[in-house]
């Protein structure tokens, strides 16, 4: 029930206008200030697109290379163009997605990732990204459907239970909270976002005592679906 309440909640959300407008221009690159050894890549990157102007792949390839080396602007605009020369390829606008994500943009990318998701619903990491762009953006009830979907099919999955506390604690709901944020430590100790949230509600209400102080002395990092063991499908290498 709560996937199909997800995946009707996605299909009615209109397309973006960039994607419906005319084809997006391959952005100017400017590479002198990255390393030498990077450039050529870069620049044979950049040939390669310009002189193959209807192929997505080659859009999409110069894009991931200036998304790894930090220049979001040119990736977002490569991606765009990748999406708009392929709309049936869903990594461009889960790559874009998650990029306006990393930025901040948090209302653009749950558009985006949406969009992406109509192409592949079932894609774990995109339906993890988008509730967490819906919280970030304003919308903790729509991430919250989301969240519950996710942790009714993937009851292993600790970023679902991390943001479902984040929701509840937002909302007031310390208990529910509590409990979200313990889930999410039991199935990924090192999570150290997780943790660090339960001892707040835990000292707000009075029982840090009952903290595993141990936590404080584990190299913490945040979960991947490769270490929850959560089939999030993969994205075919260019």
């Amino acid at each position: 029930m709560g996937k199909a309440i997800t995946l009707a909640f996605l299909v009615w959300i209109p397309a973006a206008g960039w994607q419906r407008s005319r084809l997006q221009d391959l952005p100017k690159l400017t590479i002198t200030d990255l390393p030498a050894e990077v450039r050529d890549q870069v620049r044979g990157a950049d040939d390669d697109a310009r002189k193959n102007p209807q192929d997505a792949r080659a859009s999409g390839k110069l894009g991931m290379l200036m998304d790894l080396y930090h220049r979001p602007n040119e990736a977002a605009a490569c991606y765009r163009r990748a999406h708009q020369l392929d709309a049936s390829e869903f990594r461009w606008l889960y790559y874009l997605g998650s990029l306006q994500a990393r930025q901040g943009n948090h209302r653009e990318a749950a558009e985006t990732l949406r969009a992406a998701l109509r192409l592949k619903p079932d894609y774990l990491s995109a339906r993890l990204k988008l509730a967490e762009s819906l919280l970030a953006g304003g919308d903790p009830d729509a991430s919250r459907e989301i969240y519950s979907a996710i942790v009714a099919e993937y009851p292993a999955a600790p970023e679902a239970y991390y943001g479902l506390g984040r929701i509840a604690l937002a909302k007031g709901e310390a208990t529910a909270a509590g409990q979200s944020f313990t889930k999410a430590c039991e199935l990924f100790p090192s999570y150290g976002a997780a943790h660090y949230q339960l001892a707040q509600v835990s000292t707000s209400s009075g029982k840090s005592k009952t903290m595993n102080a141990n936590w404080l002395c584990t190299p913490r990092t945040e979960p991947s679906c490769l270490r929850c063991k959560i089939p999030c499908g993969t994205i075919c290498a260019i």
